[in-house]
């Protein structure tokens, strides 16, 4: 089963401000992001591929979505 039209619908590259808390009582860490989701196995699944900043130091992840009827 494919994943949803509203997923399919997000394709693309996006580009927005993170921001992450690692203590509550500490002031948030904000960095610039990117994210790249693309459909893949005949739309079977999405990727979002993403990149940010913590303290100065580039990281990046990647999900993979899929969904079961």
């Amino acid at each position: 089963m494919a994943v949803s039209e509203v997923l399919l619908a997000l394709a693309g590259n996006w580009q927005g401000s993170n921001r992450l808390w690692l203590v509550p009582t500490e002031p948030a860490r904000e960095s610039e992001g990117t994210a790249v989701l693309q459909p893949v196995a005949q739309n079977k699944f999405i990727t979002l591929h993403y990149t940010w900043a913590d303290e100065g130091q580039p990281q990046a992840g990647v999900l993979l979505l899929g969904q079961d009827g």
